[in-house]
């Protein structure tokens, strides 16, 4: 897993925006660390919503089908409305990172930004550009707060922040 995480790092190119990484990258990344989250759920399928941002939308689609730990991806929504039966919100602006982390406190989901400007908001996984290379922080405050376990592994490729 790490060899391929490394893989991940050094062939695709990193964005013009600074602090976020290509959608593509973003995508592969998210889908990864899912396999790290291991609470006790009794769904063996997992649905993403992205909020604001069509584009990550439209690389996230690319892995349905695919299985998470013991859960298939079986679809990916997008829009400002959260369906129900979603385990993973992402957001990339202000309001509606607010919005995804309520969702996910209240249906005991994973909420998720690509724009490390918002880390402060308390969403439970950041992804970003570190200086040229993809950067995953888990906030431990939110992971309790949603309900979540990350496996110990994940601490080779991911930082902890926050109080717990």
């Amino acid at each position: 897993m790490l060899a391929l995480w490394c893989g991940l790092a050094f062939v695709s190119p990193v964005s013009a925006r600074e602090g976020t990484l290509p959608h593509s990258l973003s995508a592969a990344i998210i889908v990864k660390v899912l396999a790290f989250e291991s609470s006790d759920r009794s769904e063996k399928t997992m649905r993403i919503h992205v909020l604001d941002e069509g584009n990550l939308a439209d690389e996230l689609t690319a892995y349905v089908g695919t299985s998470i730990r013991d859960r298939s991806l079986v679809g990916v929504t997008r829009g400002l409305e959260i369906p129900e039966g979603v385990q993973v919100v992402v957001a990339v602006k202000a309001g509606n990172l607010d919005r995804a982390i309520e969702f996910a406190r209240v249906n005991k989901a994973l909420s998720v930004t690509i724009n490390p400007e918002l880390k402060s908001q308390g969403a439970a996984l950041i992804v970003y550009d570190d200086e040229g290379l993809p950067g995953i922080l888990l906030n431990r405050e939110a992971s309790g707060r949603e309900g979540l376990y990350w496996e110990p592994e994940i601490l080779q490729i991911a930082r902890m922040v926050g109080e717990r």
